[in-house]
């Protein structure tokens, strides 16, 4: 199992994603667009619902299962490679780097409007009017956010479930990041059991968040202080979980406009904050490999 995650974070780290033609999260998207442009505002929505996330899952298991005997054919160092370049699609680490660093470069170079367009790429909020100040938040609240769904749910699923256990994760967040909004009564099932998937993993990267703080010289004791009075603030049962600890242990406030308030203003947010937000991310997701090999280190001489 480990050299399978190893692999396949270190084709991540080397490589980013694989072109979209063979992506298999881009034929997920496609799949769920035409099912949700077929079935919207039509009668019985939630029942709709239902079918497409059965649909999604049942394709992502097929494929899976498809997939594992083409690999299971070939030898055996080729095999390790064929199961790290699937896992690696469920989860992306360098991108969500690639992506937030985008925005503090442009706003050390004093380009606000080039800062809101590279957040809109990595938020689904209006950032069209956003100061530098919650430009800034957006962006680490989005980094915080995916240390969850982007990473250590899909290894976490994977360290559970195996192959399977990551693609469906990735599949039913794909799909509820399309149709999960509470106004889309045909995005209801899957956003209940997109919070059901995160709700273990969220807490789990809350903790390596404060574990990672702590590896960085940060306030953990703060980390803890600010998760415990925050993380229920945002809309998401889960998302508040790893932003309320980042805030925390950074010493720093994300606020999104109108939704909550994390944190408090001990320092002024500056682009640095991105920077220290994406170590601790890096710090989380090492932590995590760690423990992963521990446990099978131990699982191995029992």
């Amino acid at each position: 199992m480990i050299e399978i995650i190893l692999t396949a974070l270190a084709v991540d780290v080397l490589f980013g994603e694989p072109p979209g033609f063979i992506h298999p999260v881009r034929y997920i998207g496609t799949l769920v667009s035409i099912q949700k442009s077929f079935f919207d505002s039509r009668d019985h929505e939630m029942l709709w619902g239902c079918f497409i996330v059965f649909s999604i899952v049942s394709v992502t298991v097929m494929f899976v299962y498809c997939y594992l005997h083409l690999a299971s054919a070939v030898p055996f160092i080729l095999r390790i490679l064929a199961l790290s370049l699937l896992l690696k699609t469920t989860f992306s680490v360098r991108f969500l780097h690639q992506a937030a660093s985008e925005v503090k470069i442009a706003l050390e170079a004093g380009d606000l409007q080039k800062g809101r367009e590279k957040v809109s790429e990595i938020v689904s909020r209006d950032t069209s009017d956003l100061s530098e100040k919650e430009v800034i938040s957006a962006a680490c609240e989005s980094v915080a956010e995916s240390i969850t769904d982007s990473i250590i749910s899909p290894l976490f699923y994977y360290s559970v479930l195996g192959l399977y256990g990551a693609a469906v994760y990735r599949g039913m967040n794909t799909l509820d990041s399309m149709v999960g909004y509470k106004s889309m009564r045909i995005g209801t099932l899957s956003a209940r059991l997109d919070d059901v998937l995160n709700f273990i993993p969220s807490r789990l990267a809350a903790a390596l968040v404060l574990l990672s703080g702590v590896v960085h010289g940060c306030d953990w004791r703060n980390g803890l202080k600010i998760f415990l009075r925050d993380r229920n603030k945002t809309e998401s049962p889960n998302a508040g979980n790893t932003m309320a600890m980042m805030a925390g242990v950074l010493h720093v406030t994300f606020e999104k406009r109108g939704r909550y308030t994390l944190g408090h203003d001990s320092q002024a947010l500056a682009p640095h904050h991105i920077a220290d937000t994406l170590t601790v991310m890096k710090g989380s997701t090492l932590i995590f490999v760690v423990i992963l090999l521990l446990v099978e280190v131990a699982i191995w001489k029992v």
